[in-house]
């Protein structure tokens, strides 16, 4: 979580890049890192539909072998923590998955030893809202 979005985001895709650049442009403080990001009370759901679409390509990339893709626990990671934020600090459903996937993933995240603490506190919390 504490790679840097510009880094990442600006490096991606170019429609990735494109709805990175726009979320930025539409005001407010840009975070440095994921975990900023993810930390922040009223984070911006642009930004957050960015990192979950970058999760889903980066998963997609390394599903089909290209080696300089993220690991895909880590794409699934990013994508699943852009659709929980989204939904319990915004009240916003960026992702297509209804409450039982999403349990799904929530339980496979929080199974992860390396998860940091603050995002496990965070998915716990969500897992918690969704029972």
């Amino acid at each position: 979580m504490k790679a840097p979005l510009e880094t990442d985001l600006g490096a991606g895709p170019e429609t990735i890049r494109t709805a990175f650049n726009g979320a930025c442009e539409a005001g407010g403080s840009v975070p440095r890192t994921f975990g900023e990001l993810f930390d922040q009370a009223d984070p911006s759901v642009a930004l957050l539909q960015v990192v979950k679409e970058y999760g889903k390509h980066q998963r997609s990339r390394a599903d089909h072998g290209n080696t300089d893709a993220l690991p895909p626990e880590v794409s699934t990671m990013l994508y699943l923590v852009s659709v929980v934020v989204a939904l319990v600090k915004c009240n916003e459903r960026i992702g297509a998955r209804h409450d039982a996937g999403l349990r799904k993933g929530l339980d496979w995240a929080l199974d992860q030893a390396w998860l940091d603490t603050p995002t496990r506190a965070l998915l716990t919390r969500a897992r918690g809202e969704l029972d």
